[in-house]
Protein backbone atom coordinates (compact mmCIF):
# COMPACT_ATOMS: atom_id res chain seq x y z
CA UNK A 1 0.00 0.00 0.00
CA UNK A 2 2.58 2.59 0.82
CA UNK A 3 4.11 1.96 -2.51
CA UNK A 4 0.69 2.41 -4.26
CA UNK A 5 -0.08 5.61 -2.39
CA UNK A 6 3.26 7.07 -3.45
CA UNK A 7 2.49 6.31 -7.06
CA UNK A 8 -0.87 8.11 -6.77
CA UNK A 9 0.76 11.18 -5.32
CA UNK A 10 3.32 11.19 -8.08
CA UNK A 11 0.59 10.86 -10.68
CA UNK A 12 -1.42 13.72 -9.18
CA UNK A 13 1.67 15.85 -9.09
CA UNK A 14 2.33 15.08 -12.74
CA UNK A 15 -1.26 15.95 -13.68
CA UNK A 16 -1.01 19.26 -11.83
CA UNK A 17 2.21 20.05 -13.66
CA UNK A 18 0.62 19.27 -17.01
CA UNK A 19 -2.36 21.50 -16.20
CA UNK A 20 -0.01 24.32 -15.26
CA UNK A 21 1.95 23.92 -18.50
CA UNK A 22 -1.30 23.81 -20.52
CA UNK A 23 -2.43 27.05 -18.92
CA UNK A 24 0.88 28.65 -19.82
CA UNK A 25 0.54 27.43 -23.41
CA UNK A 26 -2.96 28.91 -23.66
CA UNK A 27 -1.62 32.17 -22.30
CA UNK A 28 1.24 32.13 -24.81
CA UNK A 29 -1.17 31.29 -27.63
CA UNK A 30 -3.34 34.23 -26.69
CA UNK A 31 -0.32 36.48 -26.71
CA UNK A 32 0.67 35.19 -30.14
CA UNK A 33 -2.87 35.78 -31.45
CA UNK A 34 -2.71 39.32 -30.16
CA UNK A 35 0.69 39.91 -31.73
CA UNK A 36 -0.53 38.47 -35.06
CA UNK A 37 -3.53 40.77 -34.99
CA UNK A 38 -1.23 43.72 -34.30
CA UNK A 39 1.10 42.73 -37.19
CA UNK A 40 -1.86 42.46 -39.58
CA UNK A 41 -3.10 45.87 -38.53
CA UNK A 42 0.48 47.27 -38.92
CA UNK A 43 0.82 45.73 -42.40
CA UNK A 44 -2.47 47.30 -43.46
CA UNK A 45 -1.22 50.61 -42.15
CA UNK A 46 2.10 50.24 -44.03
CA UNK A 47 0.28 49.37 -47.29
CA UNK A 48 -1.92 52.43 -46.93
CA UNK A 49 1.13 54.62 -46.17
CA UNK A 50 2.98 53.19 -49.19
CA UNK A 51 0.13 53.94 -51.59
CA UNK A 52 -0.25 57.36 -50.06
CA UNK A 53 3.48 58.02 -50.61
CA UNK A 54 3.32 56.75 -54.22
CA UNK A 55 0.32 58.93 -54.92
CA UNK A 56 2.05 61.88 -53.26
CA UNK A 57 5.22 61.26 -55.28
CA UNK A 58 3.28 61.10 -58.54
CA UNK A 59 1.42 64.24 -57.67
CA UNK A 60 4.69 65.96 -56.67
CA UNK A 61 6.35 64.77 -59.91
CA UNK A 62 3.46 66.17 -61.94
CA UNK A 63 3.59 69.40 -59.95
CA UNK A 64 7.33 69.71 -60.62
CA UNK A 65 6.78 69.02 -64.33
CA UNK A 66 4.18 71.76 -64.49
CA UNK A 67 6.46 74.14 -62.61
CA UNK A 68 9.41 73.46 -64.90
CA UNK A 69 7.43 73.57 -68.14
CA UNK A 70 5.79 76.84 -67.14
CA UNK A 71 9.12 78.54 -66.42
CA UNK A 72 11.14 77.53 -69.48
CA UNK A 73 10.68 79.45 -72.79
CA UNK A 74 10.17 76.25 -74.82
CA UNK A 75 6.69 75.44 -76.20
CA UNK A 76 5.55 72.16 -74.57
CA UNK A 77 2.33 70.20 -75.06
CA UNK A 78 1.41 66.83 -73.57
CA UNK A 79 -0.98 64.68 -75.58
CA UNK A 80 -2.64 61.37 -74.81
CA UNK A 81 -1.08 58.54 -76.69
CA UNK A 82 -4.42 56.91 -77.44
CA UNK A 83 -6.22 59.77 -79.20
CA UNK A 84 -3.62 62.64 -79.45
CA UNK A 85 -5.86 64.87 -77.25
CA UNK A 86 -3.84 67.64 -75.58
CA UNK A 87 -3.98 67.31 -71.77
CA UNK A 88 -1.44 69.99 -70.95
CA UNK A 89 0.13 73.02 -72.68
CA UNK A 90 2.32 75.87 -71.40
CA UNK A 91 2.22 79.54 -72.32
CA UNK A 92 5.08 79.36 -74.92
CA UNK A 93 3.05 76.68 -76.73
CA UNK A 94 0.02 78.98 -76.62
CA UNK A 95 2.10 81.82 -78.12
CA UNK A 96 3.55 79.61 -80.87
CA UNK A 97 0.26 77.98 -81.92
CA UNK A 98 -1.95 81.04 -81.51
CA UNK A 99 -4.53 79.46 -79.18
CA UNK A 100 -5.11 80.05 -75.50
CA UNK A 101 -4.04 77.29 -73.15
CA UNK A 102 -7.73 76.49 -72.47
CA UNK A 103 -8.47 76.20 -76.20
CA UNK A 104 -5.50 73.95 -76.74
CA UNK A 105 -6.85 71.46 -74.18
CA UNK A 106 -9.85 70.85 -76.44
CA UNK A 107 -7.71 70.06 -79.50
CA UNK A 108 -5.50 67.28 -80.75
CA UNK A 109 -1.76 67.66 -81.15
CA UNK A 110 -1.99 66.07 -84.60
CA UNK A 111 -4.14 68.99 -85.81
CA UNK A 112 -1.11 71.31 -85.78
CA UNK A 113 1.30 69.15 -87.82
CA UNK A 114 1.55 68.73 -91.57
CA UNK A 115 0.03 65.37 -92.71
CA UNK A 116 3.30 64.32 -94.37
CA UNK A 117 5.18 65.00 -91.13
CA UNK A 118 2.56 63.08 -89.16
CA UNK A 119 3.11 60.01 -91.32
CA UNK A 120 6.85 60.32 -90.92
CA UNK A 121 6.57 60.78 -87.14
CA UNK A 122 4.28 57.79 -86.87
CA UNK A 123 6.84 55.68 -88.71
CA UNK A 124 9.60 56.83 -86.39
CA UNK A 125 7.56 56.12 -83.23
CA UNK A 126 6.75 52.64 -84.54
CA UNK A 127 10.48 51.91 -84.50
CA UNK A 128 11.58 53.78 -81.38
CA UNK A 129 10.04 55.48 -78.36
CA UNK A 130 11.33 58.98 -79.06
CA UNK A 131 11.89 61.61 -81.75
CA UNK A 132 14.82 64.04 -81.70
CA UNK A 133 15.34 67.29 -83.63
CA UNK A 134 12.78 66.51 -86.34
CA UNK A 135 12.26 69.52 -88.57
CA UNK A 136 8.50 69.76 -89.08
CA UNK A 137 5.97 72.14 -90.57
CA UNK A 138 2.92 73.41 -88.69
CA UNK A 139 0.11 75.94 -88.95
CA UNK A 140 -0.95 78.49 -86.35
CA UNK A 141 -4.48 79.47 -85.40
CA UNK A 142 -4.41 82.34 -87.93
CA UNK A 143 -3.41 79.95 -90.71
CA UNK A 144 0.18 81.15 -90.91
CA UNK A 145 2.76 78.36 -91.27
CA UNK A 146 5.69 77.86 -88.95
CA UNK A 147 8.78 75.67 -88.78
CA UNK A 148 9.90 73.96 -85.61
CA UNK A 149 12.39 71.38 -84.41
CA UNK A 150 10.29 68.71 -82.68
CA UNK A 151 11.35 66.48 -79.77
CA UNK A 152 8.99 63.73 -78.55
CA UNK A 153 9.39 61.62 -75.37
CA UNK A 154 7.02 59.12 -73.68
CA UNK A 155 5.47 60.38 -70.43
CA UNK A 156 2.92 59.27 -67.84
CA UNK A 157 0.59 62.18 -67.12
CA UNK A 158 -2.60 62.02 -65.04
CA UNK A 159 -1.98 58.26 -64.75
CA UNK A 160 -2.28 57.94 -68.55
CA UNK A 161 0.39 57.08 -71.18
CA UNK A 162 1.13 60.33 -72.98
CA UNK A 163 3.66 61.94 -75.30
CA UNK A 164 5.61 65.07 -74.41
CA UNK A 165 6.03 67.36 -77.44
CA UNK A 166 8.74 70.04 -77.20
CA UNK A 167 8.87 72.47 -80.14
CA UNK A 168 11.79 74.80 -80.83
CA UNK A 169 10.77 77.73 -83.04
CA UNK A 170 13.06 77.73 -86.10
CA UNK A 171 12.34 81.27 -87.24
CA UNK A 172 15.86 82.37 -86.30
CA UNK A 173 17.40 79.35 -87.99
CA UNK A 174 15.48 79.98 -91.19
CA UNK A 175 16.60 83.59 -91.10
CA UNK A 176 20.19 82.38 -90.68
CA UNK A 177 19.77 80.10 -93.69
CA UNK A 178 18.52 83.06 -95.71
CA UNK A 179 21.55 85.07 -94.60
CA UNK A 180 23.84 82.23 -95.66
CA UNK A 181 22.14 82.06 -99.04
CA UNK A 182 22.67 85.78 -99.49
CA UNK A 183 26.30 85.48 -98.43
CA UNK A 184 26.76 82.64 -100.91
CA UNK A 185 25.45 84.85 -103.69
CA UNK A 186 27.87 87.59 -102.67
CA UNK A 187 30.71 85.06 -102.60
CA UNK A 188 29.79 83.80 -106.06
CA UNK A 189 29.79 87.37 -107.35
CA UNK A 190 33.23 87.99 -105.88
CA UNK A 191 34.51 84.76 -107.41
CA UNK A 192 33.13 85.79 -110.81
CA UNK A 193 34.82 89.17 -110.51
CA UNK A 194 38.11 87.55 -109.47
CA UNK A 195 37.85 85.07 -112.35
CA UNK A 196 37.28 87.91 -114.80
CA UNK A 197 40.32 89.69 -113.39
CA UNK A 198 42.44 86.56 -113.81
CA UNK A 199 41.16 86.08 -117.35
CA UNK A 200 42.20 89.62 -118.19
CA UNK A 201 45.68 88.91 -116.81
CA UNK A 202 45.79 85.76 -118.90
CA UNK A 203 44.91 87.78 -122.04
CA UNK A 204 47.71 90.23 -121.27
CA UNK A 205 50.16 87.35 -120.82
CA UNK A 206 49.10 85.87 -124.15
CA UNK A 207 49.68 89.23 -125.79
CA UNK A 208 53.17 89.35 -124.27
CA UNK A 209 53.82 85.81 -125.51
CA UNK A 210 52.71 86.72 -129.04
CA UNK A 211 55.02 89.71 -129.04
CA UNK A 212 57.93 87.56 -127.84
CA UNK A 213 57.21 84.90 -130.46
CA UNK A 214 57.19 87.61 -133.09
CA UNK A 215 60.55 88.87 -131.82
CA UNK A 216 61.88 85.31 -131.78
CA UNK A 217 60.85 84.75 -135.42
CA UNK A 218 62.62 87.94 -136.41
CA UNK A 219 65.81 86.88 -134.61
CA UNK A 220 65.73 83.41 -136.14
CA UNK A 221 65.64 84.96 -139.60
CA UNK A 222 68.78 86.90 -138.66
CA UNK A 223 70.66 83.89 -137.22
CA UNK A 224 72.60 83.19 -140.39
CA UNK A 225 74.17 86.67 -140.22
CA UNK A 226 74.81 86.51 -136.44
CA UNK A 227 76.25 83.00 -136.25
CA UNK A 228 79.86 84.29 -136.38
CA UNK A 229 79.29 86.47 -133.36
CA UNK A 230 79.44 84.51 -130.10
CA UNK A 231 77.65 87.19 -128.19
CA UNK A 232 74.83 87.41 -130.69
CA UNK A 233 74.66 83.64 -130.75
CA UNK A 234 74.25 83.64 -126.95
CA UNK A 235 71.62 86.31 -127.27
CA UNK A 236 69.88 84.19 -129.89
CA UNK A 237 70.04 81.24 -127.50
CA UNK A 238 68.27 83.19 -124.77
CA UNK A 239 65.63 84.62 -127.06
CA UNK A 240 65.00 81.23 -128.63
CA UNK A 241 64.47 79.81 -125.16
CA UNK A 242 62.03 82.51 -124.12
CA UNK A 243 59.14 80.89 -126.00
CA UNK A 244 59.80 77.64 -124.25
CA UNK A 245 60.21 79.27 -120.84
CA UNK A 246 57.24 81.62 -121.24
CA UNK A 247 54.90 78.90 -122.46
CA UNK A 248 55.44 76.97 -119.26
CA UNK A 249 53.89 79.56 -116.89
CA UNK A 250 51.20 80.38 -119.44
CA UNK A 251 50.30 76.71 -119.56
CA UNK A 252 50.37 76.64 -115.77
CA UNK A 253 47.96 79.59 -115.68
CA UNK A 254 45.60 77.78 -118.02
CA UNK A 255 45.82 74.65 -115.90
CA UNK A 256 45.22 76.58 -112.67
CA UNK A 257 42.31 78.42 -114.26
CA UNK A 258 40.84 75.03 -115.15
CA UNK A 259 41.31 73.86 -111.57
CA UNK A 260 39.57 77.01 -110.32
CA UNK A 261 36.70 76.41 -112.73
CA UNK A 262 36.30 72.87 -111.42
CA UNK A 263 36.51 74.05 -107.81
CA UNK A 264 33.76 76.62 -108.42
CA UNK A 265 31.36 73.72 -108.91
CA UNK A 266 31.65 73.14 -105.17
CA UNK A 267 29.49 76.23 -104.65
CA UNK A 268 26.60 74.33 -106.24
CA UNK A 269 26.85 71.84 -103.39
CA UNK A 270 26.47 74.49 -100.69
CA UNK A 271 22.63 74.34 -100.44
CA UNK A 272 22.69 70.57 -100.00
CA UNK A 273 25.57 70.86 -97.53
CA UNK A 274 23.85 73.47 -95.38
CA UNK A 275 20.60 71.53 -95.37
CA UNK A 276 22.00 68.82 -93.13
CA UNK A 277 24.71 70.80 -91.31
CA UNK A 278 23.71 72.52 -88.09
CA UNK A 279 24.75 76.12 -87.53
CA UNK A 280 27.56 74.96 -85.23
CA UNK A 281 28.86 72.47 -87.79
CA UNK A 282 28.74 75.14 -90.48
CA UNK A 283 31.03 77.29 -88.37
CA UNK A 284 33.35 74.25 -88.08
CA UNK A 285 33.19 73.81 -91.88
CA UNK A 286 34.28 77.39 -92.56
CA UNK A 287 36.93 77.18 -89.83
CA UNK A 288 38.36 74.10 -91.58
CA UNK A 289 38.56 76.01 -94.89
CA UNK A 290 40.23 78.97 -93.18
CA UNK A 291 42.79 76.69 -91.57
CA UNK A 292 43.54 75.11 -94.96
CA UNK A 293 43.95 78.51 -96.62
CA UNK A 294 46.25 79.73 -93.85
CA UNK A 295 48.67 76.88 -94.46
CA UNK A 296 51.48 78.09 -96.71
CA UNK A 297 54.12 75.52 -95.81
CA UNK A 298 55.16 72.94 -98.40
CA UNK A 299 56.04 69.59 -96.85
CA UNK A 300 58.40 66.94 -98.05
CA UNK A 301 57.00 63.54 -98.94
CA UNK A 302 58.52 62.08 -95.79
CA UNK A 303 57.03 64.82 -93.63
CA UNK A 304 53.66 64.44 -95.29
CA UNK A 305 53.61 60.67 -94.76
CA UNK A 306 54.66 61.09 -91.15
CA UNK A 307 51.96 63.66 -90.48
CA UNK A 308 49.37 61.54 -92.25
CA UNK A 309 50.24 58.46 -90.14
CA UNK A 310 50.06 60.57 -87.00
CA UNK A 311 46.72 62.00 -88.11
CA UNK A 312 45.34 58.52 -88.83
CA UNK A 313 46.28 57.45 -85.29
CA UNK A 314 44.54 60.48 -83.81
CA UNK A 315 41.39 59.84 -85.86
CA UNK A 316 41.37 56.15 -84.93
CA UNK A 317 41.79 57.05 -81.24
CA UNK A 318 38.62 59.08 -81.59
CA UNK A 319 36.96 56.09 -83.32
CA UNK A 320 36.28 57.90 -86.60
CA UNK A 321 35.27 55.72 -89.53
CA UNK A 322 37.45 55.53 -92.66
CA UNK A 323 40.29 57.34 -90.86
CA UNK A 324 42.73 56.72 -93.71
CA UNK A 325 40.60 58.50 -96.35
CA UNK A 326 39.76 61.37 -94.02
CA UNK A 327 43.44 61.81 -93.08
CA UNK A 328 44.44 61.75 -96.76
CA UNK A 329 42.04 64.57 -97.66
CA UNK A 330 42.95 66.65 -94.61
CA UNK A 331 46.66 66.26 -95.42
CA UNK A 332 46.05 67.37 -99.02
CA UNK A 333 44.28 70.43 -97.63
CA UNK A 334 47.25 71.22 -95.37
CA UNK A 335 45.36 70.43 -92.14
CA UNK A 336 47.72 68.26 -90.15
CA UNK A 337 47.29 69.09 -86.48
CA UNK A 338 44.97 70.59 -83.88
CA UNK A 339 41.96 68.76 -85.30
CA UNK A 340 40.06 68.54 -82.01
CA UNK A 341 37.82 71.52 -82.91
CA UNK A 342 36.80 69.68 -86.10
CA UNK A 343 36.01 66.28 -84.56
CA UNK A 344 32.24 66.94 -84.35
CA UNK A 345 32.27 67.88 -88.05
CA UNK A 346 34.30 64.77 -88.94
CA UNK A 347 31.69 62.60 -87.20
CA UNK A 348 28.93 63.79 -89.55
CA UNK A 349 27.43 60.93 -91.62
CA UNK A 350 28.09 62.83 -94.88
CA UNK A 351 31.79 63.50 -94.06
CA UNK A 352 32.95 62.42 -97.56
CA UNK A 353 30.67 65.02 -99.18
CA UNK A 354 31.72 67.65 -96.61
CA UNK A 355 35.47 67.09 -97.09
CA UNK A 356 35.16 67.03 -100.90
CA UNK A 357 33.42 70.41 -100.81
CA UNK A 358 35.94 71.88 -98.34
CA UNK A 359 38.83 70.62 -100.47
CA UNK A 360 37.39 72.21 -103.64
CA UNK A 361 36.68 75.54 -101.93
CA UNK A 362 40.20 75.75 -100.50
CA UNK A 363 41.43 74.82 -104.00
CA UNK A 364 40.23 78.22 -105.22
CA UNK A 365 42.85 79.82 -103.00
CA UNK A 366 45.55 77.41 -104.11
CA UNK A 367 44.70 77.93 -107.79
CA UNK A 368 44.73 81.73 -107.60
CA UNK A 369 48.00 81.64 -105.70
CA UNK A 370 49.52 79.43 -108.41
CA UNK A 371 48.31 81.78 -111.15
CA UNK A 372 49.89 84.75 -109.43
CA UNK A 373 53.15 82.82 -109.07
CA UNK A 374 53.10 81.84 -112.77
CA UNK A 375 52.29 85.38 -113.89
CA UNK A 376 55.19 86.69 -111.80
CA UNK A 377 57.45 84.06 -113.32
CA UNK A 378 56.49 85.05 -116.89
CA UNK A 379 57.23 88.71 -116.20
CA UNK A 380 60.51 87.79 -114.52
CA UNK A 381 61.54 85.68 -117.55
CA UNK A 382 61.07 88.73 -119.75
CA UNK A 383 62.97 90.87 -117.25
CA UNK A 384 65.75 88.26 -117.06
CA UNK A 385 66.03 88.31 -120.86
CA UNK A 386 66.49 92.08 -120.89
CA UNK A 387 69.05 91.83 -118.09
CA UNK A 388 70.98 89.11 -119.88
CA UNK A 389 71.17 91.15 -123.08
CA UNK A 390 72.98 93.80 -121.09
CA UNK A 391 74.92 91.15 -119.19
CA UNK A 392 73.84 92.75 -115.92
CA UNK A 393 73.50 90.12 -113.22
CA UNK A 394 73.97 92.14 -110.08
CA UNK A 395 70.95 90.74 -108.21
CA UNK A 396 71.33 89.77 -104.58
CA UNK A 397 70.92 86.27 -103.29
CA UNK A 398 68.04 85.39 -100.96
CA UNK A 399 68.04 82.66 -98.34
CA UNK A 400 65.36 80.27 -99.54
CA UNK A 401 63.93 76.79 -98.99
CA UNK A 402 64.73 74.73 -102.10
CA UNK A 403 61.80 72.39 -101.59
CA UNK A 404 59.35 75.28 -101.72
CA UNK A 405 60.45 76.13 -105.26
CA UNK A 406 60.27 72.47 -106.32
CA UNK A 407 56.79 72.10 -104.91
CA UNK A 408 55.67 75.28 -106.68
CA UNK A 409 56.72 73.81 -110.02
CA UNK A 410 55.09 70.46 -109.20
CA UNK A 411 51.89 72.33 -108.44
CA UNK A 412 52.03 74.08 -111.80
CA UNK A 413 52.50 70.73 -113.52
CA UNK A 414 49.83 69.01 -111.47
CA UNK A 415 47.47 68.46 -114.39
CA UNK A 416 50.17 66.76 -116.42
CA UNK A 417 51.58 64.73 -113.54
CA UNK A 418 48.24 63.34 -112.50
CA UNK A 419 47.74 61.74 -115.93
CA UNK A 420 50.09 58.91 -115.06
CA UNK A 421 53.25 60.18 -113.35
CA UNK A 422 53.88 59.11 -109.77
CA UNK A 423 55.96 61.65 -107.85
CA UNK A 424 58.08 60.29 -104.97
CA UNK A 425 59.51 62.93 -102.66
CA UNK A 426 62.48 62.25 -100.37
CA UNK A 427 63.21 65.59 -98.74
CA UNK A 428 65.77 65.87 -95.94
CA UNK A 429 65.70 68.93 -93.74
CA UNK A 430 68.04 71.55 -95.19
CA UNK A 431 69.09 74.99 -93.97
CA UNK A 432 67.96 77.98 -95.98
CA UNK A 433 70.18 78.23 -99.09
CA UNK A 434 71.40 81.63 -100.37
CA UNK A 435 70.33 81.66 -104.01
CA UNK A 436 68.27 83.30 -106.75
CA UNK A 437 65.03 81.38 -106.11
CA UNK A 438 63.20 82.55 -109.22
CA UNK A 439 66.01 81.41 -111.46
CA UNK A 440 66.29 78.08 -109.66
CA UNK A 441 62.58 77.63 -110.26
CA UNK A 442 63.40 77.82 -113.98
CA UNK A 443 65.92 75.01 -113.41
CA UNK A 444 63.34 72.82 -111.68
CA UNK A 445 60.78 73.67 -114.38
CA UNK A 446 63.08 72.63 -117.23
CA UNK A 447 64.22 69.38 -115.62
CA UNK A 448 60.71 68.33 -114.58
CA UNK A 449 59.30 69.29 -117.98
CA UNK A 450 61.97 67.21 -119.75
CA UNK A 451 61.34 64.27 -117.40
CA UNK A 452 57.61 64.30 -118.15
CA UNK A 453 58.29 64.33 -121.89
CA UNK A 454 60.91 61.57 -121.58
CA UNK A 455 58.38 59.38 -119.73
CA UNK A 456 55.66 60.29 -122.22
CA UNK A 457 53.43 61.36 -119.31
CA UNK A 458 53.56 57.94 -117.64
CA UNK A 459 56.13 56.67 -115.15
CA UNK A 460 57.84 57.55 -111.87
CA UNK A 461 59.59 60.79 -110.98
CA UNK A 462 61.64 60.64 -107.79
CA UNK A 463 62.99 63.83 -106.23
CA UNK A 464 65.73 63.60 -103.55
CA UNK A 465 66.86 66.63 -101.57
CA UNK A 466 69.76 66.11 -99.16
CA UNK A 467 72.89 67.71 -97.68
CA UNK A 468 76.30 66.26 -98.59
CA UNK A 469 79.64 67.76 -97.54
CA UNK A 470 78.06 71.13 -96.78
CA UNK A 471 76.43 71.22 -100.22
CA UNK A 472 72.78 70.90 -101.16
CA UNK A 473 72.09 68.11 -103.64
CA UNK A 474 68.82 67.98 -105.58
CA UNK A 475 68.45 64.85 -107.72
CA UNK A 476 65.62 64.20 -110.20
CA UNK A 477 65.28 60.56 -111.29
CA UNK A 478 62.80 59.63 -114.01
CA UNK A 479 61.85 56.26 -115.50
CA UNK A 480 61.95 57.48 -119.10
CA UNK A 481 63.70 55.88 -122.07
CA UNK A 482 67.03 57.49 -121.19
CA UNK A 483 69.64 59.53 -123.09
CA UNK A 484 71.70 57.63 -125.72
CA UNK A 485 75.44 57.46 -124.91
CA UNK A 486 76.45 59.10 -128.20
CA UNK A 487 74.64 62.38 -127.39
CA UNK A 488 74.96 62.52 -123.60
CA UNK A 489 77.96 64.84 -123.73
CA UNK A 490 76.11 67.31 -125.96
CA UNK A 491 72.85 67.79 -124.06
CA UNK A 492 74.08 71.02 -122.42
CA UNK A 493 75.21 72.54 -125.72
CA UNK A 494 73.17 75.47 -126.95
CA UNK A 495 70.74 74.71 -129.76
CA UNK A 496 71.27 70.97 -129.43
CA UNK A 497 67.98 69.07 -129.25
CA UNK A 498 66.64 65.63 -130.06
CA UNK A 499 63.03 66.82 -130.10
CA UNK A 500 60.93 67.21 -133.22
CA UNK A 501 60.66 70.60 -134.90
CA UNK A 502 58.59 72.96 -132.82
CA UNK A 503 58.95 70.98 -129.58
CA UNK A 504 62.18 72.56 -128.38
CA UNK A 505 64.97 74.88 -129.35
CA UNK A 506 67.82 73.17 -127.53
CA UNK A 507 68.36 76.07 -125.14
CA UNK A 508 66.61 74.73 -122.03
CA UNK A 509 69.53 72.79 -120.51
CA UNK A 510 71.99 75.44 -121.62
CA UNK A 511 70.04 78.02 -119.61
CA UNK A 512 69.88 75.55 -116.69
CA UNK A 513 73.65 75.11 -116.75
CA UNK A 514 74.22 78.87 -116.79
CA UNK A 515 71.93 79.40 -113.81
CA UNK A 516 73.68 76.65 -111.83
CA UNK A 517 77.08 78.11 -112.66
CA UNK A 518 75.83 81.49 -111.48
CA UNK A 519 75.23 79.81 -108.10
CA UNK A 520 78.79 78.35 -108.11
CA UNK A 521 77.24 74.93 -108.39
CA UNK A 522 77.27 72.08 -110.88
CA UNK A 523 74.81 69.85 -112.70
CA UNK A 524 75.41 66.19 -113.55
CA UNK A 525 73.53 63.78 -115.77
CA UNK A 526 73.50 59.96 -115.57
CA UNK A 527 71.35 57.88 -117.86
CA UNK A 528 70.48 54.37 -118.84
CA UNK A 529 67.27 52.94 -120.28
CA UNK A 530 64.56 53.28 -117.64
CA UNK A 531 66.59 55.54 -115.35
CA UNK A 532 67.88 59.09 -115.91
CA UNK A 533 69.23 61.24 -113.07
CA UNK A 534 69.89 64.99 -113.18
CA UNK A 535 71.71 66.13 -110.02
CA UNK A 536 71.99 69.82 -109.13
CA UNK A 537 74.68 70.57 -106.55
CA UNK A 538 74.70 73.97 -104.81
CA UNK A 539 76.82 75.42 -102.01
CA UNK A 540 74.81 75.69 -98.79
CA UNK A 541 76.48 78.91 -97.67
Amino acid sequence: MPKTEMSKEALLSEIAELRRENAELKSDNADLDAMLEMNIEHADSLEEDLFNKIDSTLRESERRFRTISETIPVPIIVSRRSDSLIVYANEPASSLLGFSVEDLLNRKAADFYDPADLRALSGILDIQEFVSDYECRGRRADGKPFWAALFIRPLTFNDEPCLLNALYDMADRKQAEENIRRLNEELEQRVRERTEELNQKNVRLLEVNQKLESALSELQRSQAQLIQSEKMAALGQLIAGVAHEINTPVGAIRASAGNISDSLKALERFPALFQFLSEERREDFFALIRKSMQNEKILSSREERKLKRSLIRVLEEHELEDADTVADTLTDMGVHDDIDPFLPLLREPEIDFILETAYDISGLHRGSRNIVAAADRASKVVFALKSYVHYDQSGERIESDLTEGIETVLTLYHNQLKQGVEVIRNYDELPLIPCYPDELNQVWTNIIHNAIQAMENSGTLKIDVRLEDNRAVVAFTDSGKGIPDEIRERIFEPFFTTKARGEGSGLGLDIVRKIIEKHNGEIRAESEPGRTVFSVILPSS
